[in-house]
C-alpha cells in the first residue's frame, strides 16, 4: 500500500512539475494572446488640397477617430521596445479641419506631440483604453 501511494505520489510531482515548465516556457505566448490585438497605421502630412508639407496638418484614415463635433478623439501604440510588438495605449485629442470620402484632415488640439511616426490604431479585438498594454498585430498583404 505504501509504495502505491509512493508511486501516485511521484507520478502527480513529475506531472505537476511538468506541468509548470511547459506554462513557464509559453507564459510569453500566452500573455501576448490574451492582450487585445491592434491594427495599427501612420498618418500623413498633408492636406485635402494635395499641398504638402503643411505645418501641423495631418491626414488619418476616417476609421482611426472617434469623431465629436469639430474633435475628435484618437488612439496610438506606443511600443515598449524598439522591435517589440508589444505596445502602450495613449489619447490623443486633435481638431477637425476637413474631410473626404477615406481621411480627416487634424491638427493638434492640445499641443500633444502628433506626428507621422505615430503608430495610430485602427482595428482592435477587445475595447481598449488609455494605459492598456496591447499586441500589434503586422498587417499581411498578398503579392499576386
Amino acid at each position: 500500500m505504501r509504495k502505491k501511494i509512493k508511486k501516485i505520489t511521484v507520478v502527480f510531482a513529475v506531472v505537476f512539475f511538468s506541468l509548470v515548465a511547459v506554462l513557464t516556457y509559453f507564459s510569453d505566448t500566452i500573455d501576448r494572446m490574451l492582450l487585445p490585438q491592434v491594427k495599427t497605421c501612420e498618418a500623413v502630412l498633408s492636406d485635402l488640397k494635395g499641398n504638402t508639407r503643411i505645418y501641423n496638418k495631418y491626414l488619418i484614415p476616417k476609421s482611426v477617430i472617434t469623431v465629436d463635433g469639430d474633435t475628435g478623439t484618437v488612439y496610438y501604440a506606443q511600443r515598449i521596445t524598439d522591435s517589440g510588438d508589444e505596445a502602450y495605449v495613449y489619447q490623443l485629442q486633435v481638431s477637425i479641419i476637413g474631410s473626404d470620402e477615406l481621411y480627416y484632415e487634424v491638427s493638434n488640439s492640445n499641443g500633444d506631440m502628433f506626428t507621422t511616426s505615430l503608430q495610430l490604431i485602427y482595428s482592435t479585438s477587445k475595447n481598449i483604453s488609455d494605459g492598456d498594454r496591447v499586441y500589434i498585430v503586422e498587417e499581411e498583404f498578398d503579392e499576386e
